[in-house]
């Protein structure tokens, strides 16, 4: 994941290219993404991982409104930037990731259901 958002293979990720990163799940166009748009994208090809996709949209919907939107994106990469220097390095993204893993991996591996999670949401969604 890192590696694909470093688009100028710099090592650190910018506000910018974490921005960037996010609106490919933004498939209606509003400069929005919705929590189907993430959540649908994220199950095309893994579809197990339903509870645990909304789970993370949780982590970057700060203002829970369902909606992720740049404020909520520049949260979440503050978040990252755990030595404060307003870039995120490799290892701040990494350990960022891992504590989110833990948050929330009982929904991968207990099977707990997310109260967001919606099976029939993706059907009108077209994420391919």
């Amino acid at each position: 994941m890192f590696t694909q958002e470093d688009r100028n293979h710099d090592g650190l990720l910018s506000t910018n290219e974490t921005i960037e990163a996010f609106f490919k799940f933004d498939f209606n166009g509003d400069s929005r993404i919705q929590r189907n748009e993430y959540t649908c994208f994220q199950i095309s090809d893994h579809p197990e991982i339903g509870n645990f996709a909304n789970a993370v949209f949780d982590e970057y919907d700060h203002n829970n409104d369902s909606m992720l939107e740049d404020s909520d994106l520049l949260h979440f990469y503050h978040s990252m930037d755990i030595n404060g220097d307003s870039l995120v390095e490799k290892q701040e993204f990494v350990d960022s990731w891992i504590k989110i893993f833990k948050r929330h991996e009982h929904y991968l591996l207990h099977g707990h259901v997310h109260p967001e999670h919606n099976p029939h949401a993706c059907e009108q969604l077209d994420v391919g």
